[in-house]
């Protein structure tokens, strides 16, 4: 069903499965082949449980993933990266790029 800005409701967790294997991974094949990863979807989102719904996108939505990796030593390396390679790029027509929803306590 679209959204009134006419995209398809596309479920989070589906959604970062797409960014990871289409956009992520390819770059990181390309430009860290040698890196040993586990990559997932984890935290506290509807989304992560596959719970979300077209109302869920107005806070703390999108394309998203995890990665751990084996050395510590590359991750300020591999969050430039990120940075500098996943801005502009959408997946599904969503971009890759959404600031995170903060609640405030009290």
């Amino acid at each position: 069903m679209p959204y009134p800005d006419g995209i398809a409701f596309v479920h989070g967790l589906d959604l970062s499965e797409r960014f990871f294997f289409d956009i992520v991974k390819p770059l990181l094949d390309q430009y860290y082949p040698l890196l040993q990863y586990t990559a997932c979807c984890l935290g506290p989102g509807s989304d992560v449980l596959r719970f979300d719904s077209i109302q869920s996108r107005d806070h703390d939505w999108g394309p998203k993933f995890d990665l751990f990796v084996e050395n510590e030593e590359n991750i300020d390396e591999l969050n430039s990266f990120f940075n500098k390679n996943l801005r502009k790029k959408t997946v599904c027509g969503y971009s890759t790029q959404f600031q995170p929803y903060l609640e405030e306590n009290g």
